[in-house]
């Protein structure tokens, strides 16, 4: 597998902290993972059919490299998949599958389909089209400023924070119910993710590093049963 010059996988130094983070669990314990999908065409296909956020498909660099992650994951019993409806999440997910099964072919491995929880500003949403109208209105990057700072109103979506505390609950029912020796990962997008970091690390995104593909942040015990985010060497209680 191509590496960058630093030995990263291609598109992502975030992937091997990822990587490091997983390689320091036990064995027999448990995790989920929040993975930003692997890299995507700069340019929408040509389909006025389609939205937009569902014509960038993966390039075959970033299928090549979402198998070589699923390939180094450690060799967890158990490997469960989501993603969100985008189908460069859905074909992330499946090349990481595809990956981790030819490194661990005794290994149970099972896709799990889509989970729209993942899309935050969607699945919470209390009016998805005056959504829909404010994203449009303001653009990408100020919409989320607009958002996690209050500039949205609330019958419009809830507040970032019981957002993210809904997900992180939502995530903590999921870990519990994984067998021993198991691993969770859930595809999803740049803008999820930063949701997440923002309220959990307190980590802008107009200062921080940007989510790279098949960047993400970890969930798991540790202790006396805390339950923690992990991004890049950083840790945040979920409590």
């Amino acid at each position: 597998m191509t590496r960058d010059t630093n030995g990263n996988l291609l598109g992502s130094g975030g992937a091997d902290d990822l990587l490091k983070m997983l390689g320091e669990i036990p064995q027999h314990a448990r995790a989920v993972l929040v993975i930003r999908h692997a890299e995507r065409e700069n340019e929408p296909t040509e389909d006025h059919n389609v939205p937009l956020e569902q014509t960038r498909k993966l390039t075959e660099r970033g299928r090549a490299t979402a198998r070589e992650f699923g390939r180094r994951l450690p060799p967890f019993a158990n490997l469960s998949l989501t993603h969100t409806p985008v189908p460069r999440a859905r074909d992330t997910a499946d090349a990481i599958s595809g990956g981790f099964h030819s490194a661990h072919p005794e290994a149970k491995v099972e896709s799990l389909g889509v989970d729209p929880t993942l899309g935050l500003s969607r699945f919470y949403a209390r009016d998805l089209d005056r959504r829909n109208e404010w994203r449009t209105k303001l653009g990408g990057m100020p919409f989320l400023r607009a958002w996690l700072d209050g500039g949205i109103p609330e019958v419009v979506l809830p507040p970032t924070r019981e957002v993210v505390a809904d997900f992180t609950a939502r995530t903590r029912t999921r870990f519990e119910k994984l067998p021993s020796s198991s691993l969770h990962i859930a595809v999803t997008h740049d803008f999820d993710l930063i949701i997440l970091r923002d309220v959990l690390f307190n980590r802008r995104f107009e200062t921080s590093p940007w989510i790279d593909y098949l960047d993400g942040i970890l969930f798991r015990l540790v202790g006396s049963g805390e339950f923690i985010a992990q991004w890049r060497g950083e840790s945040a209680d979920c409590a």
